[in-house]
């Protein structure tokens, strides 16, 4: 009975949530002022609720809990703006830092040892290096795994047998009917693709720097193009927002070819 009891109170707080969240997603629909704000405005409102909260933890616990909660609103919206921008939805959040969190405290979720809180910021500091490794060379690491395969004459006999392989992997991942298959399948396509950069004597990662790069200058220009014509970031405004990507990828063009020219 007990712990029907436990699990009743769960699902109850998990139900106040995610109501929360619905609540959001209203007022990012319908709400003109919340409509409006973008992920640079949030950021401004961000800063004055932390500085706000971190204020009320030397006041009243009722008004601790009341700023926690506009911190929370904010966190949120944020979440909400990434989603409708395409980025990143909540649960993406909750996801990536439920992983994160399990994955620096081995002690409570692996094998390491750990009873006093020095050693356990030592863990904490060893898995942040750990995470940052893990990062930067995944891309080396699938490009060197593949380079040693195919020395051992493991391979494709061609950079075209390589994209049959990888449009077949694209087509696996559109039948796909639930996350875990989706991770698997998407996983292939990078891993494929990786291969395609080695066949092509391309590397991958200076490749990705590349179109990073490119797409940070593109996405600038557009909300700054935006920001001029007094529109918001938002999914009803996509049509402009793709003009001025186009407008920019037109730019640069024209900029490497005469940058060619005048060599």
């Amino acid at each position: 009975m007990a712990d029907f009891l436990v699990e009743f109170e769960m699902e109850k707080e998990r139900d106040l949530f995610w109501d929360f969240v619905k609540t959001i997603s209203l007022l990012r629909k319908n709400c003109p002022w919340d409509k409006s704000q973008t992920l640079e405005s949030l950021s401004e409102h961000l800063s004055e609720e932390v500085s706000e909260a971190v204020e009320a933890v030397s006041l009243t616990s009722e008004r601790l809990r009341e700023e926690l909660g506009d911190l929370l609103l904010v966190i949120l919206m944020m979440c909400s703006a990434s989603e409708e921008n395409g980025l990143f939805d909540v649960k993406d959040v909750l996801m990536g830092i439920d992983e994160k969190v399990k994955f620096r405290h081995p002690h409570i979720f692996g094998k390491d040892k750990a009873s006093t809180p020095e050693e356990v910021k030592k863990i904490w500091e060893r898995k942040k290096i750990e995470e940052k490794e893990n990062r930067k060379c995944v891309l080396e690491k699938a490009s060197l795994i593949q380079k040693e395969a195919s020395k051992s004459g493991f391979d494709w006999e061609s950079s075209d047998k390589v994209v049959e392989k990888l449009n077949e992997e694209i087509a696996e991942l559109v039948l796909c009917e639930n996350d875990l298959q989706r991770e698997e399948e998407l996983g292939d396509i990078l891993f494929v693709t990786v291969h395609l950069a080695n066949h092509l004597r391309v590397d991958p990662v200076a490749a990705l720097k590349k179109t990073i790069d490119k797409f940070n200058k593109r996405f600038a220009f557009v909300k700054e193009k935006m920001a001029e014509s007094g529109l918001t970031m938002t999914s009803d405004n996509i049509e402009t927002m793709e003009k001025y990507w186009r407008q920019k990828a037109e730019i640069l063009v024209f900029g490497n070819k005469r940058g060619k020219n005048e060599k």
